[in-house]
């Protein structure tokens, strides 16, 4: 059998080799921009295939560092699963629907985010900006269009990676190569995001230095963590509406799509759940609410959702309806129930354009 040490030695080792083939491709791509014989159809077809194959070595290094980091994700849970064991502290395991390792109940927190490192630098940090001389390029421009922006477009589209984590099926069309693969890029794009966004700190709260109130900032900064992950949800702030005999529409439709998307329903509840009623709304919105604050606390945007999407077909006309905008239950519910609409709002729109772009 082989030791997860030596499994994540394997993985580390095909980044290493993708990004050597993408680092090779960018420096003829940057030695045949300095040569500066434009204009001959030679030199324009292989500035063309160096673009090609830039677009797919950026997928190929982004995807392999995604499966190194779930890799150690991996370990990090089987190692926090031994020091459970081994202090007797282990209570009841639960299994995510989505990912064949284990989330412990009881655990202090998520798992890790690992950075990969080449040569003392983030290296999808280093992507975000390493393609920038392409700007420079007259024939990259000729081909990709002169409205195409090369900072934060390790991917050569149309799109850089902050517009692709918006809807984009209708620009689709204007991309360079008919073959693109919608699903791969967006997925890749959200991974670089991911990474920006635990750079600069996650969840944890920054004091503003830029003259906004703190208030004001500490909500900005929510509602961008809002689109990665869950904010850690306070179990009496929750529980104040559960325990309502008549609760806000909005606030159950929030607490039981969080419940469906989160897994921490029980199965006989969801079990051939092909609709949502009032009374199934209610249902799994009175459920217990213990399993669903563990489970915001420990999901994993890297790892969660794959599969079958049929959970966010059920709740997209609930959560994208009208009345769940944010900017209207702001002021009117709590802080925490609006940032849960914002992140079950863009896990499910990005989820299902996905789904449909495949």
């Amino acid at each position: 059998m082989v030791g997860q040490g030596s499994h994540c030695d394997a993985l580390a080792d095909d980044v290493l080799q993708n990004i050597y083939d993408r680092e090779v491709l960018i420096e003829r791509l940057e030695n045949l921009h300095k040569q500066q014989s434009s204009n001959l159809p030679s030199q324009q077809n292989r500035v063309q295939r160096l673009l090609y194959g830039l677009h797919n070595a950026s997928l190929a290094v982004v995807e392999s560092i995604t499966a190194w980091n779930l890799g150690k994700q991996e370990d990090w849970y089987r190692k926090k699963s031994i020091e459970i064991h081994s202090s007797s502290l282990l209570k009841e395991s639960l299994v995510c629907k989505n990912s064949d390792a284990h989330v412990l109940f009881g655990s202090d927190g998520p798992c890790p985010f690992n950075y990969f490192l080449w040569n003392g630098q983030n290296y999808l940090q280093k992507m975000l900006s390493d393609l920038d001389f392409v700007g420079d390029i007259t024939d990259a421009i000729s081909f990709l269009g002169s409205s195409t922006s090369f900072h934060r477009n390790p991917f050569l589209l149309a799109l850089d990676v902050d517009e692709l984590e918006r809807p984009i099926a209708a620009k689709i069309k204007t991309m360079a190569w008919k073959d693109v693969n919608v699903h791969r890029v967006r997925r890749s794009a959200f991974v670089i995001l991911l990474d920006e966004y635990y750079r600069k700190g996650g969840l944890s709260q920054v004091v503003p230095s830029d003259g906004r109130d703190k208030n004001s900032c500490l909500r900005y900064d929510a509602i961008s963590a809002a689109k990665f992950q869950p904010l850690h949800l306070d179990s009496m702030d929750i529980e104040m509406y559960t325990h309502m005999l008549d609760p806000p529409a909005t606030v159950a439709i929030a607490i039981c799509c969080a419940h469906l998307v989160l897994g921490s329903v029980d199965s006989d509840v969801i079990a051939k759940l092909i609709y949502l009623t009032k009374a199934i709304v209610l249902k799994v919105f009175r459920q217990p609410m213990d399993v669903l604050i563990h489970k915001a606390q420990v999901y994993n945007p890297l790892r969660y959702p794959t599969g079958d999407t049929s959970v966010f077909k059920l709740i997209h006309p609930f959560i994208m309806h009208k009345n769940m905008d944010p900017e209207q239950l702001a002021g009117i519910l709590s802080h925490q129930i609006v940032y849960l609409v914002i992140w079950l709002r863009a896990l499910a729109a990005r989820l299902l354009e996905e789904d449909s772009n495949q």
